[in-house]
Parts: structure tokens; C-alpha cells; sequence
């Protein structure tokens, strides 16, 4: 009886000891915060030219090291200032807002309630339009779905838009890719 527990407790020390030795194995990645001119960086690559002093965070935000932001809408606010939505590719960090300060692409237009240059530009000429069929692609770790839907939003590379199946019963949300493939999760 007593040789039955010590080989329990034993058992039960290798277990913790594997656990505690794997956990000290794995490497996290560091969480840095997200500058105002990485923002502006990923801004300018949206098509609205802005500088890191036009960048107005709403809040602390952070990111694993090395993550790349993209934008994912872009609005006018009620001031006549930019709100524009920002993302992490690969899930690197929450979605979180900026106000765009003096944008060169005519603040005071958006502010009057004439479409905004840089939502415009934006939305002019969309990598994928709505009614076009594309390829969605469902993944994760294990599996890897592809199907063919509409969409029903046009979008630039990057932005999430809704596409639905093509009897139209189902919709899901998705990132375009190319004008020909957009992507999901499971």
C-alpha cells in the first residue's frame, strides 16, 4: 500500500516537473506598443497621406512584436477628422480606432458632407466588387475549406467584407486576399 502511493507521487512529480519544463520552454512573444508612426505607416499604405503628428491614438494599444497593421475601414467623423480603423494581420493585436488630424485629402469636404477624398479614393476602385464570385477559404490549424460565394461588398486587399454562398443561405465574413481568393477562420 505505502509502495502504491509513493509511485503515484512520483508519477505525479514527473507529470509536474514536464509541465513546469514546458512551460518555461514555450517563448512568448513580446508585447511592444503601437506607435503613432506605425500607424501612419499603414495609413499611407491605405492611400491617405498622412504624417505620424496627424495620428491621433484613441487609446494604449499593443502588439506582438513584428506585427503588420492594415486598415481596415475608413470614416469621417463628425468634426470633419478621419476615424480609421486599424487591424493586425495574423491576429496580432485587438482592432483599435485613430483620429486622423488635417488629412491632405480635404478634411473640409468630409466636414460639409461631400464624400471624403481619401474614402473615395478608397472605396473608387475596389480589388473586389459587390456581385463578383470569388473563392473563400476556411481555415485553421487542421482543416482547410474552399468554396465558391459572392460578395457582397466590394473591398480593397486586407478589408473585411461579407460574402454569402452561392444559394445565397449563408453569409460569412471574410479578408480579401487578390480579387480572386478572400480568407476566413475557423
Amino acid at each position: 500500500m505505502l509502495l502504491g502511493r509513493v509511485k503515484r507521487v512520483a508519477s505525479l512529480v514527473a507529470v509536474c516537473t514536464c509541465a513546469v519544463s514546458y512551460g518555461n520552454a514555450q517563448v512568448r512573444s513580446e508585447r511592444v506598443p503601437i506607435s503613432q508612426e506605425v500607424v501612419a505607416d499603414a495609413v499611407r499604405v491605405a492611400g491617405t497621406d498622412v504624417t505620424p503628428d496627424q495620428v491621433h491614438l484613441l487609446s494604449n494599444v499593443t502588439a506582438r512584436a513584428g506585427a503588420t497593421l492594415r486598415v481596415a475601414k475608413v470614416s469621417a467623423a463628425p468634426d470633419g477628422k478621419l476615424l480609421a480603423e486599424l487591424k493586425c494581420k495574423s491576429r496580432d493585436c485587438l482592432p483599435f480606432y485613430v483620429l486622423l488630424n488635417g488629412t491632405n485629402d480635404g478634411q473640409r469636404e468630409a466636414s460639409k458632407g461631400r464624400p471624403n477624398a481619401a474614402l473615395a479614393k478608397l472605396k473608387e476602385h475596389p480589388l473586389v466588387a459587390r456581385g463578383q464570385p470569388v473563392t473563400l477559404i476556411i481555415e485553421n490549424a487542421d482543416s482547410r475549406i474552399k468554396m465558391s460565394v459572392i460578395c457582397l461588398e466590394g473591398g480593397m486587399p486586407g478589408q473585411t467584407i461579407r460574402v454569402a454562398s452561392l444559394d445565397r443561405r449563408r453569409i460569412y465574413t471574410a479578408e480579401v486576399v487578390n480579387s480572386a481568393v478572400v480568407r476566413s477562420a475557423l
